[in-house]
């Protein structure tokens, strides 16, 4: 695995490197690597999420992300909705859209199509495993103060929508930290 990864960056550096020069093409590319903490009514979470893009002013910046999500639903939800335990593990891919609203200030919306594994538990014992798969889509602030390489905070709302059978569409909010490389 560590040959195909040295041989892919070996490939794409020099990609790089030939398009320094070219008019038009030195915009800044940004790496973010991120933890995000989830709160909602009915869960708490976590996501560790990687997004890179072009930035720039005069568009709307459209970068590629993938997260992965952990979530674990609240007590009384549980037992309200006839359950001992849930867990969740989700797989997430999407894109999500920002406008620059000033050097380092960027709102944005986004669309994810979740996917992953979820074990629950009910009231009598019985335990039972779930594929799932559903839509989420978030609106929010991210700073990112420091081009070169730093900190990056944000917070977003979130709508999630999935085929869980304990909770199916939720509303809350995120926040992220992160570094940009």
């Amino acid at each position: 695995m560590r040959y195909i990864l040295f041989i892919f960056l070996v490939g794409i550096l020099p990609l790089n490197a030939q398009t320094e020069n070219i008019p038009g093409l030195n915009k800044k590319t940004i790496h973010i690597v991120s933890v995000q903490k989830i709160f909602s009514k009915n869960y708490e979470g976590y996501k560790f999420k990687y997004s890179e893009f072009i930035d720039s002013s005069d568009d709307f910046i459209i970068p590629a992300g993938f997260s992965y999500s952990g979530y674990s639903l609240k007590e009384g939800t549980l037992k309200k909705r006839g359950f001992k335990s849930s867990s969740r593990f989700v797989l997430g891919a999407g894109v999500d859209g920002y406008i620059k609203l000033h050097e380092g200030i960027y709102a944005g919306i986004g669309l994810n199509v979740p996917f992953g594994y979820e074990k629950t538990r009910n009231l009598q014992d019985n335990t039972q495993s779930k594929f799932l798969i559903g839509f989420e889509s978030n609106q929010g602030l991210r700073f990112i103060p420091w081009k070169e390489l730093g900190l990056v905070f944000g917070v977003s709302f979130n709508q999630h929508f999935i085929n869980s059978d304990v909770l199916s569409k939720e509303f809350g909010y995120e926040l992220e930290l992160g570094i940009n490389f």
